[in-house]
């Protein structure tokens, strides 16, 4: 299971001042899932289990969690299959089939 959670973007933030889920228990299960560039950590030292968040968020959704390198001309470049992604999911509008 660990190997497919190493390739699932995951952006993990803790509070500073969070007794209940402090950022101990992110450490550990970074590092029983391994090395992965999928996962980033982001401590937010005002923050309780509680409280700190609210103004927070706004700014900490900005940044989607990513595997890949930097945004280039509104893609993505997936520096371990080296192609290009684009930024936002594509949507492809399906045809229904009337029933007759």
């Amino acid at each position: 299971m660990s190997g497919r959670l190493k390739t699932i973007p995951q952006r993990h933030f803790t509070g500073g001042q969070d007794t209940v889920a402090s950022s101990a228990m992110f450490h550990s299960y970074a590092q029983a899932l391994g090395s992965s560039n999928c996962v980033q950590h982001e401590l937010i030292q005002e923050a309780t289990h509680r409280s700190g968040w609210v103004d927070k968020w706004p700014e900490l959704l900005k940044t989607k969690p990513s595997c890949a390198g930097p945004v280039v001309n509104d893609y993505v470049i997936d520096m371990e299959m080296n192609i290009e992604l684009p930024v936002e999911p594509i949507k492809i509008q399906r045809e229904v089939p009337s029933k007759k």
